[in-house]
């Protein structure tokens, strides 16, 4: 039988490899009349395709419409990923996974990689929204000592200790959905890499696919369905329910 997460994979790649159809949606808007036989797409649109097309062919109509909404908090509210992620976890058992390369000397020297470190550490949430953690996975990309950000946030503290293990298990995860700063930007991960939608772009600039070990947005979550999150092999944060 054919899962969730399957089917999900598969349709995220097939939009990274065809997507002659598509232009990002700000550079749409900035020409309507010359990209009007193209179809609009961004970060979170194309996370709403993959999970509509999924829960579709998964026999689930109404979901497959409700994704669409359910990024909102009211039928006024803009369409927060945070939101979105927030109910898939607790009304559809998804599970939410921390990440960072470096949770102690970001490369960027920016201490909101840091501050979400920790709040995933014990509190068990992410962004403002207070989205629901389960598991942690961090420092599989420690900064270089020649990094200027180097130690920008705790000089005193040495190199990062490599944790390749948590990151070979976190890359056999077949599908997930990724937020990055807190929710402004949404994306899609397939065994170990970021696909993404950049809206002001079209052809071969649309989509990219990044390692998560090289993704320059560093911390995020990865929020992943109910047939992977029973299956994950990495260690529990203390705090998750």
């Amino acid at each position: 039988m054919t899962s969730f997460s399957g089917i999900a994979k598969a349709k995220t790649i097939k939009l990274y490899e065809n997507h002659s159809h598509e232009v990002g949606s700000v550079l749409k808007q900035s020409d309507p009349k010359k990209y009007e036989k193209y179809e609009s797409t961004d970060c979170i649109t194309y996370v709403l395709n993959v999970l509509s097309h999924a829960y579709k062919e998964m026999g689930n109509g109404q979901m497959a419409k409700d994704v669409w909404t359910m990024g909102r908090e009211t039928s006024r509210s803009d369409f927060r990923g945070t939101i979105l992620a927030k109910r898939l976890v607790t009304q559809k058992n998804w599970a939410g996974i921390y990440v960072s390369p470096d949770s102690i000397h970001p490369s960027d020297g920016d201490q909101e990689h840091t501050y979400a470190s920790v709040v995933a550490r014990k509190q068990c949430i992410y962004s403002t929204d207070n989205v629901p953690l389960k598991h942690r996975v961090v420092n599989y990309n420690p900064t270089k000592e020649d990094n200027p950000n180097f130690q920008a946030l705790y000089p005193y503290l040495g190199k990062t200790k490599l944790n390749d293990i948590d990151y070979k298990e976190l890359a056999k995860i077949p599908f997930g959905f990724g937020l990055s700063r807190g929710g402004m930007h949404t994306w899609l991960f397939v065994e170990g890499f970021v696909y993404e939608v950049h809206w002001d772009a079209i052809g071969k600039g649309l989509y990219e696919k990044t390692a998560l070990r090289n993704y320059p947005w560093l911390s995020s979550a990865i929020f992943v369905p109910q047939d992977t999150a029973t299956k994950l092999n990495l260690a529990k944060l203390k705090c998750a329910s």
